[in-house]
């Protein structure tokens, strides 16, 4: 089991990678990571984030804000995601049991 505490001034992106091999090959939770990043087939940007300004629930629940990921051999695989409404200034625990 991996325990991490995690405290958010900003909600930025943030990652914790455990089982760690080398750089193509390692599980990580990634938080607040920005769907337009590396891995968007779609090609479209997608502005704003669920907790900057307005919107709607259903989009809330589109981005899903905090994802496991297993990489093997250089190729990302998202194992499980869901949507967490984050508060800044509050602690967080992750518990991976693997």
């Amino acid at each position: 089991m991996f325990k991490a505490n995690v405290f958010f001034e900003v909600l930025k992106e943030a990652y914790l990678m455990f089982r760690y091999y080398d750089d193509n090959n390692f599980y990580s939770v990634e938080v607040n990571k920005k769907e337009d990043d590396d891995d968007d087939e779609s090609g479209e940007e997608e502005e704003g984030h669920p907790n900057e300004g307005e919107s709607s629930g259903e989009d809330e629940e589109e981005e899903n804000n905090i994802r496991l990921i297993k990489k093997v051999y250089g190729n990302p695989e998202v194992i499980q995601s869901t949507y967490v409404e984050w508060k800044i200034n509050t602690w967080y625990r992750f518990a991976i049991v693997y």
